[in-house]
């Protein structure tokens, strides 16, 4: 997945994770 890519190197924002694990 290119989000898990992106989550490695830090560029995505925890608060994406956040609202996933809402889900």
């Amino acid at each position: 997945m290119k989000i898990v890519c992106l989550d490695l190197e830090g560029v995505l924002v925890p608060e994406i994770w956040i609202n996933v694990a809402k889900r």
